[in-house]
């Protein structure tokens, strides 16, 4: 019983449970875990925004360039502000006011700052592309007037591109001062921003460069206006590589670029075409993707890959695969250039059934020589016999290309590629970087030994390539994206 007592516990001592100070440390730590659960949580949530809007963006994007892209090959020709000049490119000209001013009235109280346009041989009236304050009134916006497509005659309005971001400030990294907003939540100086633009060409054939607060949309054209393309609007080095738009008002994140190259197909008027530095072709109404043919020799080489046969639309069943439209184009250079003109037609495809040429791979045709001309369209015609399984994989132009510029009788060479090719010219793996410094390197030295400057053309058809474009620029050529 006295043993017992004596392992009795004090009266007043806790056997289990946790101190005051226990309970206010343990209390302390849970705030701080939930407090950064939650901090991490907003920041997901931030994130899962800004990625929501980047992407609905990008898909607002494609469906407006896919429209912009279509009405231009549909076109004969583009019109441009180009101040007094009485060309009929010119939509500052007077046969154009009436549809100006029609746009204006459309418009009402909307800004529209008349960018370019687009004429057609079944309209009298031109479709007018210029920009506007965007519908959340801190960005900007490119609208249509015109025909309304696959309807009526009259203009109407409608919206192309949405959320033309305002350039940010300094080297495109910095945030301009938050812009004063009225009580509708629009930015105040946008509307001044906007009524100040020029939009008339220079001499380079490119619209003015952007600044502070103006819209981050900028374009070029060639010298015969039948192409348009978007570029760097800020024209130097700094973060801003592209037109683009954003959901961010300062313009400095969620950039969702902006690619278009695009050029009229609809044939020039027939006409005799002037004498090249090289020599001279006479060709009636003879293009080739909408690039006029003035050449007395020509290179043209082709991507004969299996990627070949995909269809050009999602259209089912397909009507026209991306060969079959290559086939057309080349036939119709083939059927109009004038006897004289020397052609090469080289077609690659990683030794498969289409890794061939015609004459051959070392040599030219006189096209109006005997039945070559008939041969040379057999050739063409022949590219898409047999499965595409069996036509071969990647292309690979460069030796073509090196034995183009070696000719002197060949002025022009006309590369068609869907797929970057899986060598450069050195037979490294592919890459961007190796082709700028070695491969452009070769081509240009070729270049400088020729008396007369052979033009490089490159058609990329399906995707966007930037080594396909930096080899035209550098070559006297032009790019196209088809």
């Amino acid at each position: 019983m006295g043993r017992a007592l004596l392992h009795q516990p004090r009266p007043g001592r806790l056997t289990a449970g946790y101190s005051l100070s226990e309970v206010l440390v343990a209390t302390a730590i849970s705030g701080l875990v939930i407090g950064s659960a939650g901090l991490a949580l907003q920041s997901q949530l931030r994130s899962i925004r800004g990625s929501s809007a980047l992407i609905a963006g990008r898909d607002s994007n494609s469906t407006g360039l896919a429209l912009l892209r279509s009405e231009i090959m549909r076109g004969d020709q583009l019109l441009f502000r180009q101040g007094s000049s009485t060309d009929r490119s010119n939509l500052d000209s007077s046969n154009y006011a009436a549809a100006m001013t029609t746009c204006q009235g459309l418009a009402g109280s909307q800004s529209f700052q008349a960018t370019f346009g687009i004429s057609t041989t079944s309209s009298t009236v031109p479709t007018i592309y210029g920009l506007s304050i965007g519908s959340n009134g801190t960005s900007y916006a490119l609208r249509r007037c015109g025909p309304a497509i696959g309807g009526s005659s009259n203009p109407v309005l409608s919206t192309v591109l949405e959320g033309i971001a305002p350039m940010p400030c300094g080297d495109g990294r910095s945030r301009c001062a938050a812009p004063s907003l009225d009580a509708e939540g629009n930015a105040i100086d946008l509307p001044a921003k906007l009524a100040g633009l020029s939009h008339s060409l220079g001499s380079d054939n490119t619209s003015p460069v952007r600044t502070a607060r103006q819209p981050a949309f900028r374009f070029r054209t060639d010298s015969e206006r039948r192409q348009l393309e978007l570029i760097d609007p800020s024209g130097s080095d700094d973060a801003v590589s592209n037109s683009f738009t954003s959901s961010d008002p300062t313009g400095v994140s969620l950039k969702a670029p902006l690619y278009l190259s695009a050029r009229v197909l609809q044939q020039p008027s027939p006409a005799t075409t002037a004498s090249s530095s090289s020599g001279s072709s006479t060709c009636i109404g003879c293009s080739f993707f909408g690039l006029p043919i003035r050449s007395s020799g020509i290179t043209f080489i082709l991507d004969g890959s299996e990627s070949m046969a995909t269809c050009t639309t999602t259209i089912e069943p397909c009507p026209r695969t991306r060969m079959q439209l290559m086939q057309q184009q080349i036939s119709q250079v083939l059927n109009n250039v004038s006897d004289s003109t020397l052609i090469q037609i080289v077609v690659r495809s990683n030794e498969g059934s289409n890794d061939r040429s015609w004459p051959s791979s070392t040599t030219w045709a006189t096209i109006g020589a005997g039945n070559q001309r008939a041969e040379a369209i057999a050739f063409i015609n022949s590219l898409s016999n047999g499965n595409p399984e069996t036509w071969g994989t990647s292309s690979n132009p460069f030796a073509a290309l090196e034995a183009s510029l070696k000719n002197p009788n060949i002025d022009n060479a006309y590369v068609v590629l869907d797929d970057p090719p899986d060598r450069d010219c050195l037979g490294n793996n592919w890459g961007l970087t190796v082709y700028i410094n070695s491969c452009l390197n070769t081509i240009i030295s070729l270049q400088s030994s020729r008396a007369h400057k052979a033009s490089i053309h490159s058609l990329s058809i399906g995707l966007e390539s930037n080594w396909l474009r930096t080899m035209s620029i550098n070559n006297y050529g032009t790019y196209l994206k088809i």
